[in-house]
């Protein structure tokens, strides 16, 4: 019962950091239109084709796209991180490590 839990548990570690790491690329997809956005808009107003609301709006937009990707990158930080909590003991089996341990940890091969 305990090793089902464990497998439960990188199982669902793995699966966070993977998606958490899509989630950081679409986010930094999501600046880059973002940016274009607001380079277009500028250029725009320039031109007095649009309105200063309209680059404001740009502005804010790519404001929240770096903010978001923020977020992201910080979800993928704490994924890596609870991905390197989860250890190979020298007889193979998964254990969880708690963070005062670290020092004593060994690799699967019994480094």
């Amino acid at each position: 019962m305990a090793s089902d839990t464990v497998v439960l548990e990188v199982r669902t570690a793995y699966r966070n950091l993977i998606k958490a790491a899509q989630q950081y690329k679409l986010q930094l997809k999501a600046i880059r239109v973002a940016q274009q956005r607001f380079k277009e808009t500028f250029l725009l107003m320039q031109y007095r084709r649009v309105s200063s609301r309209r680059v404001l709006d740009a502005q804010r937009d790519l404001f929240n796209a770096q903010n978001n990707a923020t977020q992201a990158l910080a979800n993928y930080t704490v994924a890596t991180r609870d991905t390197e909590v989860l250890g190979v003991r020298p007889d193979g089996m998964w254990e969880k490590r708690g963070m005062m341990n670290e020092g004593q940890w060994t690799m699967g091969d019994g480094r």
